[in-house]
């Protein structure tokens, strides 16, 4: 089975190369030409830049699958490639034997329909707010001779998932933060003052086994202050932290407790000596 990530998004995703943010309206212009018709994509990219969130997210999402004469289905995972292919390289040395393994925000399926080639052993599950693209998931899923338990939702408190003993975060939260104007490098305050990070970790509660991993990758915001992101989560009571790759291609992970800290022990714990990690309130 051919596991080069290029070749397999190429087969199954049709995208034949990388390409930068900054390109994506000049490719955008290429692929849907008139000005008046392609003004809808570009309000939608230019309002995932600049409102992070929900809204954002979905609005951009919905208007790319809801063009697929264009194929920007394809531009997304052309966005994502250099950190496709460091997840691709990565991740797998990472996951158990055995298991249910959770990807959350698996869009249309590139990365979930990928890891269940390449690690066939473990149940794949995936998490996608989208029904359009949940659907379109279950296509490639099938195409691409791999069984995938999709779901529809976010990630919050009280999915209705089975356990599972991995969680997958990567490059999904928090959602929508891709403005340009954020320090190259960011103290632990203000990381974390940006990056809410301790209350969307919560919905793990119920959803990752205790002794379970979360692998956690932010995509190109990681790189700003990934010890944060370590002492955040052993804040929050995970065992076995550790903080893999460096610059922006960084991956945390930690093995679930038994039950996680809340948001407010954590701040009060924060806020004492000797741990002195400060954290938004």
């Amino acid at each position: 089975m051919d596991l080069d990530p290029k070749h397999y998004l190429h087969t199954f995703y049709g995208v034949d190369g990388s390409i930068s943010p900054g390109r994506f309206e000049v490719e955008l212009a290429r692929r849907i030409g008139a000005p008046k018709r392609r003004r809808p994509m570009v309000r939608a990219w230019r309002r995932y830049l600049q409102q992070p969130g929900r809204e954002g997210v979905e609005g951009f999402y919905r208007e790319v699958l809801a063009r697929p004469r264009e194929r920007l289905e394809t531009l997304v995972y052309s966005l994502h490639l250099p950190f496709f292919e460091f997840y691709a390289r990565a991740v797998p040395p990472l996951l158990p034997s055995s298991g249910r393994v959770l990807e959350v925000g698996a869009f249309t399926g590139g990365m979930v329909n990928y890891m269940a080639r390449a690690c066939g052993a473990l149940e794949w599950v995936a998490l996608e707010p989208l029904p359009e693209a949940l659907e379109l998931g279950k296509k490639h899923s099938g195409a691409s001779g791999v069984e995938v338990e999709w779901h529809l939702g976010w990630f919050e408190p009280s999915l209705d998932i089975a356990p599972v003993n991995t969680v997958l975060l990567l490059s999904v939260l928090p959602e929508g933060h891709l403005e340009a104007n954020l320090s190259p490098e960011l103290g632990e305050d203000g990381f974390l003052g940006q990056f809410p990070l301790d209350r969307q970790l919560q919905a793990l509660s119920g959803l990752l086994e205790p002794g379970g991993r979360l692998i956690y990758g932010h995509g190109p915001f990681l790189g700003r202050n990934p010890g944060a992101v370590v002492n955040l989560i052993n804040l929050l009571g995970f065992g076995q932290t550790e903080r893999l790759g460096e610059g922006d291609y960084v991956l945390v992970t930690g093995v679930m407790p038994e039950k996680l800290r809340r948001r407010e022990a954590v701040v009060k714990t924060a806020a004492s000596p000797p741990d002195k990690v400060a954290m938004p309130t």
